[in-house]
């Protein structure tokens, strides 16, 4: 409280000299502008050739030296009050302990549960920013980081499962019916020891291995019609409008598809003869991901799972500027290297199913793709 009341002191001064100066500032600008006023209505109401008398030329520069002169305190006082008003600063730093030390709690952010919490609360903020592809990645290395640790507890307990059988059929008294002596025990350890290893091999036997998504998904059994992929709910109406400015929906099917994490989205991704998946325009022009340079792979993974079903895959560049002019005979933007670049895209490219996009297909575009999709 004393602090506080120090510093307020401080805080009351400045606003005293501020009042007493703008008090000063007022009465004394009003005076020299009445007198600057008064001359100039004198000197109008004078005829045009009138030359001005030794009173009114001592008038006159009396009233400016005045202004110079005010001008002058005015700049100096305004210095000084720069000074008053540090005082405050220097009046907290000196009442204040800046130390928050105090306000730290150690281990604030340990357990599974709270590091899920600051997981979620930096995935918010990159999405607030518009950085989707940066929070989506957080997201699958995040749960990639759950699998790993499930995976490390259950190989952890397919190994201490036989040795804690062992232990209890080693010390405990229970196999001849009656209490055993130590030395019993360990003279039938031999006899024992087969059965743990038949317990160890059985249970390795029956360990689960984790399939690959694109392992379980079967190809075949398509129908005629088009999905229209999206990885983020909020440009999913941007991405059934670009598509249906060259389709309709009477002259094939169209299903809408909302794909958040690869395993296990790409398992219902719908089984249409025409997969366009849609990517959301990125300040790096990252289409799709490259392995060992971004994080997950979630859009690379998508488009094998479709291709591993059997569908025809174009991949379309959403919101690049410079894809809104695109002429006769150009599908994508030549200054996006990744059309060219990336192995899976490069290969989709070729096939002419690589597509950039401002906010709606160029007509050469509509074209192109009414052609193979509807053989018009």
């Amino acid at each position: 409280m004393d602090a506080c009341q120090a510093v307020e002191k401080e805080v009351n001064k400045v606003l005293e000299k501020f009042t007493g100066l703008n008090q000063h500032y007022a009465n004394n600008l009003d005076e020299l502008t009445n007198s600057i006023q008064s001359i100039q209505k004198e000197l109008n109401e004078g005829p045009e050739d009138h030359e001005l008398t030794a009173t009114q030329s001592l008038i006159l520069i009396q009233t400016l030296r005045r202004l110079k002169e005010a001008v002058s305190r005015y700049g100096q006082e305004h210095k000084d009050l720069h000074s008053t008003v540090s005082k405050v600063g220097k009046s907290v730093d000196r009442n204040f302990v800046n130390d928050f030390s105090s306000v730290i709690v150690d281990r604030a952010f340990d357990g599974q549960e709270k590091a899920m919490l600051l997981n979620e609360v930096v995935c918010e903020h990159f999405m607030r920013q518009g950085m989707l592809d940066v929070a989506d990645s957080i997201v699958e290395v995040f749960i990639d980081m759950l699998s790993l640790k499930t995976i490390f507890f259950l190989v952890a307990g397919l190994i201490l499962e036989p040795l804690i059988l062992f232990l209890l059929y080693k010390y405990l008294p229970w196999r001849s019916g009656g209490h055993q002596s130590h030395d019993a025990n360990v003279s039938d350890a031999p006899s024992a020891q087969p059965q743990v290893l038949g317990v160890q091999h059985q249970n390795r036997g029956n360990t689960p291995r984790k399939m690959n998504i694109l392992d379980q998904i079967c190809s075949g059994n398509l129908e005629e019609s088009v999905c229209i992929l999206s990885f983020y709910e909020v440009t999913q109406d941007l991405h059934r409008k670009i598509l249906t400015s060259a389709l309709q929906q009477k002259d094939i099917p169209m299903k809408p598809f909302l794909l958040q994490v690869a395993d296990p989205d790409a398992l219902s991704i719908p089984r249409c003869r025409f997969v366009f998946v849609f990517v959301d325009f990125n300040e790096r022009n990252v289409i799709l991901e490259n392995p060992g340079q971004e994080l997950g792979d979630k859009k690379v993974v998508t488009v094998k799972a479709c291709q591993k079903m059997g569908a025809d895959v174009f991949v379309i560049y959403t919101r690049d500027r410079d894809s809104s002019h695109l002429g006769d005979g150009k599908l994508y933007n030549k200054d996006l290297s990744a059309f060219t670049k990336h192995d899976l895209l490069k290969e989709l490219t070729a096939k002419n199913r690589g597509l950039s996009v401002n906010e709606t297909f160029s007509p050469y575009q509509k074209s192109h793709i009414r052609k193979i999709v509807l053989k018009k």
